[in-house]
């Protein structure tokens, strides 16, 4: 069977059901404060806060790159290749990913050329 370009979810604070293209969302984000839930950012400034673990929700995100944002808390992230615009190497040799979304963009902790080999590799 065909993988389905859809997740079902649950929405944390009204525990109402959500179905969400993979294509609409960014990136996933682990939540350090509430572990048991996870934020979708998606276009639209869209952002989705849904019950289960970061882990388990990237598992159903399989062409998702998972790496750590810099900032915010370092926290878990992935990001869906379909709405990167471009990546740039920073000052630090950091990688900035940009999203066709409005200049959104978010810094992770690998190098540039690790970021970079494993959007490749996809």
């Amino acid at each position: 069977m065909a993988e389905s370009g859809f997740i079902s979810l649950e929405l944390s604070r009204s525990q109402a059901p959500v179905t969400i293209s993979k294509t609409a969302i960014l990136f996933a984000e682990a939540d350090n404060d509430t572990p048991e839930s996870t934020h979708l950012h998606c276009v639209g400034g869209i952002t989705h806060t849904v019950n289960g673990v970061f882990n388990d929700i990237a598992e159903l995100l399989p062409r998702f790159i998972k790496t750590h944002r810099r900032d915010n808390g370092q926290p878990a992230v992935a990001i869906h290749d379909w709405n990167v615009s471009y990546i740039e190497k920073g000052n630090d040799a950091s990688a900035v990913v940009y999203f066709t979304e409005s200049g959104s963009s978010i810094t992770v902790r690998e190098s540039y050329e690790d970021i970079i080999a494993k959007f490749h590799a996809l």
